[in-house]
């Protein structure tokens, strides 16, 4: 079909790969409730056609959207770090960044790790 797996394979084929994309875009790597119900964040995702049409064809539940794309993990990383040294929330860091939120989470504790190391007494010149 057009390379998708798994559970963005499944959404394209209820509804169209430009919408699977759309959602991995917009929500990927965040869970999901799947509804389509009035006012859900897939129908506020996808819209209320797409949506009642992967409910029918994936059913409810919650799900983790997958990430579409992977491409500049390392600059994604440094930038979800910059992200929450400035107070930004997991969520906001994982949709700015295009990371999963978990991602998000081992960026936060990495950086945690590296304030408690102390730092060198004398700087060495080689």
């Amino acid at each position: 079909m057009s390379g998708l797996t798994g559970l963005l394979h499944d959404i394209a084929t209820a509804t169209s790969v430009k919408v699977a994309l759309e959602l991995a875009s917009r929500c990927g790597g965040l869970q999901m409730s799947l509804s389509d119900a009035p006012g859900s964040a897939l129908v506020r995702a996808v819209g209320p056609e797409a949506a009642s049409a992967i409910v029918k064809h994936v059913g409810r539940g919650v799900v983790t959207i997958p990430m579409a794309n992977i491409r500049g993990q390392r600059a994604r990383r440094a930038r979800s770090a910059e992200m929450l040294a400035r107070g930004a929330t997991p969520t906001e860091v994982a949709l700015a960044c295009d990371v999963h939120v978990r991602t998000v989470w081992r960026v936060k504790a990495a950086g945690a790790k590296d304030e408690e190391r102390p730092l060198p007494l004398f700087e060495r010149e080689d």
